[in-house]
């Protein structure tokens, strides 16, 4: 709380600490918000192998388009069937490869979530097929794809407004902290 004394030079120094805490506050609450569309985006990603889940990138200012051949045709398909979406090892790797990366987001930062995996030939188009038309291309278990929008709706309703326990979780909110 601020209290006012007659001394102009001792009010602007409160005024610019409590402006410097409420703008670390923002920017703490800022990066949450964007940490948890993040952990969202990388669990609800549907899994085969795990190559698409585990290639989800966190990027502050500029897109982050590194890409790991962990998974890729590293697991026969019958085998890779039994991955689905959420599988704890993909989406482990994908924190793990990001972990610091929300270091220093600030409110005026452009957050990039990107994912340049592509299939054993080349092919980005398995992302772009779960996410507009999944009916008919995933396994059930893996349904209903469409994390992007579904990460929208989820921020849509869990963050409309904040109450001061969603403010101090997200706060607290660290990439690094989702491999726990």
């Amino acid at each position: 709380m601020i209290r006012v004394k007659s001394n102009a030079g001792e009010f602007t120094r409160l005024m610019r600490a409590e402006v410097a805490h409420a703008s670390a506050k923002v920017d703490r609450t800022f990066r949450g918000l964007a940490v948890s569309v993040f952990e969202y985006i990388v669990k609800e990603t549907p899994q085969w192998s795990g190559h698409t889940a585990s290639n989800w990138n966190f990027g502050v200012g500029s897109p982050n388009d590194s890409v790991n051949g962990e998974f890729l045709g590293s697991v026969p398909w019958r085998a890779a069937a039994l991955k689905h979406k959420g599988d704890p090892e993909a989406v482990g790797v994908a924190f793990h490869n990001n972990a610091g990366a929300d270091r220093n987001v600030m409110l005026s930062d452009t957050i990039y979530i990107t994912n340049d995996a592509k299939d054993k030939e080349g092919n980005s188009t398995y992302l772009q097929n779960i996410e507009t038309s999944p009916e008919g291309f995933l396994r059930e278990e893996n349904l209903p794809g469409q994390m992007m929008a579904s990460a929208k709706s989820d921020f849509d309703v869990n963050y409309a407004t904040l109450s001061e326990v969603d403010e101090a979780f997200l706060m607290n909110l660290r990439i690094s902290g989702l491999l726990a």
